[in-house]
């Protein structure tokens, strides 16, 4: 007799354990305020408050119900297409990338975007590549899809993007699949803060280039971090226009979380952009794109997408916002600059860190993070490492911890 159940889905299990460790990081801090919790991937003020921006706050003090209750459409509004897509590209994107069909729809956050490209572009049993380093959702959203995963190194002994690893990664997929899907992690990467350079780009445009003489590309990048992080959303959108550079050979797509621009980590709202020269393609993706989510979640969060629209199509308020964002992407620099140095005084190995949420000490050691936490400090086991959240701490808190680390190190491995 069969199960209920089928065995695909039976053996599927939870892999990342960063909700329930924050949980009780969170516990912990409200016995003891002195405990620092850098498990948190949301940005929290340096009051120990979540990050409400103004525009959020006006429109929870002076909601439209009419609108923000009501179902909303699939794609999100043409407004919200159109303001989005601009946030992306730059407000003269049409202009920039001439020749281009652009195509948004709205999605429960850079998570829906990753499973909406997985399970359009993908059929079961065909393989995606992934950083060797990464967010363990990608597992289990491939997973979920019936997509094999294969890891390209994610840096080389330069601290560059391992292009080298990427093209050998990416032929194995060409016999095996007869077509190559990669998904890159984009500015400030999850968990370690590392990102690419002008040159990361360039090289990566051009391999990429190569392997599509053989077969079709899918790039789909990851964009979830690009506003945060000294000057990161401004150089990463410079380095966009490089992809004009690609060929038609290769499929661009954008992973962008409002969740977290915004600070709407709940409510669950972000996109997923296309940009291609084929207008076939362009078409493709509309209705594929259409089906999958109406099928799947029908439609995103009405409230999050008005926040979003409301904001970014009024020159005022989108100008307020720009600054408040700038502010406390500038704040988070600071926390892991403060960190960075503090930690220079020990000998902890540390993942290549430019800019973002996360810092990521590569030490795989239990006893170390049991140590950590004793001294009232918590992180996230993340595969080779142990991952802090700068987001989630103030600065005062960044220097603790440091020492925290550099001692915790010191007395397992001196």
């Amino acid at each position: 007799m069969k199960d209920f159940m089928p065995k695909k889905n039976q053996e599927k299990k939870m892999l990342e354990n960063v909700l329930a460790v924050s949980a009780k990081a969170r516990k912990a801090k409200e016995l003891d305020h002195k405990v620092i919790n850098a498990t948190s991937g949301s940005y929290y003020n340096d009051n120990g408050n979540i990050k409400v921006f103004d525009c959020v706050k006006d429109t929870f003090e002076n909601p439209n119900f009419n609108s923000h209750l009501s179902y909303a459409n699939v794609r999100g509004s043409n407004q919200y297409q159109e303001v989005v897509t601009k946030w992306i590209l730059g407000d003269n994107y049409k202009e920039e990338y001439n020749g281009y069909y652009f195509s948004l729809i709205a999605t429960p956050g850079g998570t829906g975007a990753l499973s909406l490209t997985m399970g359009t572009y993908l059929e079961p049993g065909e393989g995606i590549m992934l950083p060797s380093i990464m967010w363990p959702a990608y597992l289990q959203i491939a997973k979920n899809q019936g997509v094999n995963t294969y890891t390209y190194e994610l840096y080389d002994e330069n601290e560059n993007l391992n292009i080298d690893s990427i093209v050998n990664e990416g032929k194995k997929l060409q016999e095996q699949y007869g077509k190559v899907a990669i998904v890159i992690n984009d500015p400030c990467h999850n968990p370690t803060g590392f990102m690419m350079d002008k040159n990361d780009y360039q090289n990566l445009i051009n391999a990429l280039n190569d392997l599509a003489k053989e077969t079709k590309v899918i790039l789909l990048l990851d964009i979830a971090y690009l506003d945060y992080g000294k000057n990161t959303g401004q150089l990463t959108r410079e380095y966009f226009k490089l992809l004009k550079e690609l060929s038609n050979n290769v499929m661009i797509l954008f992973a962008f979380s409002a969740s977290k621009t915004f600070g709407l980590y709940g409510l669950r709202i972000g996109a997923l952009l296309q940009m291609t020269r084929l207008e076939e393609e362009h078409n493709l993706f509309v209705d594929a794109t259409s089906y999958f989510a109406r099928s799947t979640w029908s439609n995103s969060s009405h409230l999050g997408m008005d926040i979003v629209e409301n904001t970014l199509s009024d020159s005022n308020k989108k100008e307020s916002f720009v600054k408040e964002l700038s502010e406390t992407s500038l704040n988070l620099a600071k926390r892991a600059e403060i960190f960075v140095k503090e930690l220079e005084q020990y000998d902890v190995p540390v993942a290549p860190y430019k800019n973002g949420f996360f810092i990521l000490l590569l030490v795989d050691n239990k006893e170390f993070e049991t140590e950590i936490e004793k001294e009232g400090a918590y992180g996230v086991h993340f595969g080779c490492g142990y991952r802090l959240a700068l987001s989630s701490i103030n600065q005062i808190e960044a220097a603790r911890l440091a020492h925290i680390v550099g001692k915790a190190y010191n007395k397992i491995f001196k």
